[in-house]
C-alpha cells in the first residue's frame, strides 16, 4: 500500500531541514536574496534545466554538523539534497526517471562534508488537488496531463510532502534506519483510488 512521506517533527539532528542555502562555489558566500532561484523550481514535478541549480550549499546556522554526512535526506529550501546512497536505491528502482545534480556541502564555517557524494534531486511527478487529511482523503488523487503514477512523486502545494510506493518506502526505511528525517504514513488504495 502506498504512503504519504513528510518531516519527523520529532527528529531533530543538526542540521534542521531549512539549514542549507547556495552560496557561490568560488567564495562559499551566501547568494544575495536577490539572487534567489524562483521558488518554483524543483517543486514542479517535470524535468527542469538543472544548471540553473547551485553546486555548493553551505549551512546557514552554526549548528553542530558532525551527524549531517550520514544523513540520506535533507532540505535546501525546498528542494531535497539526497545522498549517493539513496540516489542508487531511487535508480534501482525508477531507472532514469528523477534529476539529479551532484553538489558541495558545506558546515557554517566552510569545511566540507566528508564521506559520501550529495546531489539536489528534482523529484518528477506531481499528484494535483489532493486532501491531505490524513484520516481521509475526500478528493482522488490525480494527475496533470502526461504524466503516470510513480514511485515517488510531488503533492500540489505541499513541498515537504510526498507519495511513496510500498515498494520505495521500504526500501527507504531499510537504508535509513527505524528513527530519520522522514515519517510514513500508510493509505489504503481505496482512500487514493488509485
Amino acid at each position: 500500500m502506498p504512503y504519504i512521506v513528510e518531516i519527523n517533527s520529532s527528529y531533530h539532528p543538526d542540521p534542521n531541514w531549512s539549514t542549507f542555502h547556495g552560496v557561490d562555489p568560488a567564495s562559499l558566500e551566501y547568494v544575495p536574496d536577490v539572487a534567489f532561484l524562483d521558488q518554483s523550481y524543483g517543486l514542479k514535478g517535470l524535468a527542469e534545466d538543472m544548471s540553473v541549480f547551485y553546486h555548493a550549499y553551505r549551512a546557514q546556522f552554526d549548528h553542530i554538523l558532525d551527524d549531517a554526512a550520514h544523513e540520506h535526506f535533507m532540505f535546501a529550501g525546498n528542494v531535497p539534497i539526497v545522498s549517493a546512497e539513496f540516489r542508487q536505491m531511487i535508480e534501482r528502482i525508477e531507472p532514469d526517471h528523477h534529476q539529479f545534480k551532484q553538489v558541495r556541502l558545506y558546515d557554517y564555517w566552510g569545511k566540507p562534508f566528508e564521506g559520501t557524494a550529495f546531489y539536489i534531486m528534482n523529484v518528477i511527478g506531481m499528484i494535483k488537488n489532493a486532501n491531505m487529511n490524513m484520516a481521509m482523503h475526500y478528493q482522488p488523487f490525480q494527475l496533470y496531463p502526461d504524466q503516470e503514477f510513480g514511485h515517488l512523486m510531488r503533492f500540489e502545494s505541499r513541498s515537504s510532502k510526498y507519495f511513496a510506493s510500498d515498494v520505495l518506502a521500504n526500501a527507504w526505511n531499510a537504508l535509513c534506519g527505524p528513527k530519520h528525517r522522514m515519517e510514513f504514513h500508510w493509505m489504503s488504495e481505496a482512500s487514493t483510488r488509485l
